[in-house]
């Protein structure tokens, strides 16, 4: 396991209402009705999301698909915020924050990360211990930007004695602490919440921090297993061909791409499908091609199925697979629940090089899912 979490802002993700059971991530939920999705404004135009009400709400992930997997190593949070407001008193509310309960309340938090009202950034455990530049650790001017785009890389390794803090702010390193004691008095995680500012503390009706694309993930893996300081999702596209191999059944008549081509955030659940109860089953698509612009350099390529199991039938588990060009690459395995849910898997390197994707590559390769049990 390396990917936890992968996040965009789409339009149809969002209710009003802060119900989050939507396609685009594994678990995604919100307390309360004060989150705002803006249909504009992110770094590159797509949308954002606003959490700006008081530190009872918040955006939260569950990591790993209702936490199936609990974390209890490294964690590394890379997103990029938008801070609309100033900051009144000694400390603000959490700004990220990661927790191990079930319910999720500021009451359970093991780790956050705040912001001091000169500017500096500090961590604080729910013993209210804090580490930071104040705290004396290494750290650089923190290069952070009100009115503006900001990306934020922050790894934690939690540890009695041992542990790791890291935070990346627009490039410069702000925060570099080893053997750093009693990072976190839980062991376990389950979730990471994003919060905004508290009323006091905002501008307008949607001001305080908003949220761009996010990626969470653990040290596990050979890919995607420790922080990326920027990144941007260049490519959101649907399967437009099958590809050479295509084992599962369909659904309908047509072709198994038809059968999962469906609109982004609007998925038609079972209506139109392609499933299979057999193991070791592939089932390729083809994608109509990337349109990369302005990119200096590929981290890899992140797939997503939206699955569930058919209340108890075989298969149960499935992982993503990849052919570039004969040689095939396989992700992690994935057991599946009864609910729909969008499960993710990230190929840094196109296998059949051992070397970065290139935009040729990426249009000749062939994408499916693989049952695995």
């Amino acid at each position: 396991m390396a990917l936890l979490h992968v996040w965009r802002p789409s339009v149809v993700e969002l209710a009003a209402t802060g119900d989050y059971d939507n396609v685009r991530q594994q678990d995604f939920g919100g307390s309360g009705a004060a989150e705002t999705w803006m249909a504009a404004g992110g770094r590159f135009g797509e949308g954002t999301l606003s959490d700006d009400s008081s530190s009872t709400n918040h955006a939260s992930f569950d990591l790993n698909g209702g936490q199936r997997d609990i974390v209890t190593g490294p964690i590394h949070i890379c997103t990029s915020f938008y801070f609309e407001g100033g900051i009144t008193g000694g400390e603000m509310d959490p700004v990220v924050a990661i927790g191990n309960n079930t319910i999720v309340t500021v009451g359970v938090l093991a780790t956050e990360l705040r912001l001091h009202n000169n500017g500096s950034w500090f961590i604080k455990n729910n013993n209210n211990q804090k580490y930071g530049a104040d705290a004396g650790l290494t750290s650089q001017e923190c290069n952070f930007r009100r009115n503006a785009w900001n990306t934020l890389a922050w790894s934690i390794t939690p540890d009695s004695t041992n542990g790791i803090l890291t935070m990346i702010i627009n490039g410069i390193t702000v925060m570099n602490a080893k053997n750093v004691g009693n990072t976190s008095t839980l062991a376990n995680y389950h979730w990471v919440n994003f919060f905004g500012a508290t009323l006091s503390q905002k501008v307008g009706a949607t001001g305080g921090f908003r949220y761009g694309d996010t990626i969470i993930m653990d040290s596990a893996g050979s890919t995607f297993n420790s922080v990326i300081p920027d990144f941007r999702f260049e490519v959101d596209t649907s399967p437009t061909g099958d590809g050479t191999t295509t084992d599962w059944t369909s659904a309908g008549a047509g072709a198994a791409y038809v059968e999962i081509d469906d609109t982004e955030g609007t998925p038609d659940d079972d209506t139109t499908y392609i499933e299979s109860t057999t193991a070791a089953q592939d089932s390729f698509v083809t994608y109509g091609g990337a349109t990369l612009t302005n990119v200096n350099n590929i981290y890899g390529v992140l797939l997503g199925s939206y699955a569930r199991d058919d209340a108890g039938s075989a298969p149960l588990q499935i992982a993503h697979r990849v052919d570039s060009s004969g040689t095939f690459a396989t992700g992690t395995t994935y057991a599946l629940t009864t609910s729909y849910e969008l499960v993710w898997d990230g190929f840094e390197q196109n296998p059949n090089t051992s070397t970065d994707w290139t935009k040729t590559t990426i249009d000749a390769a062939e994408w499916g899912v693989q049952s695995i049990t």
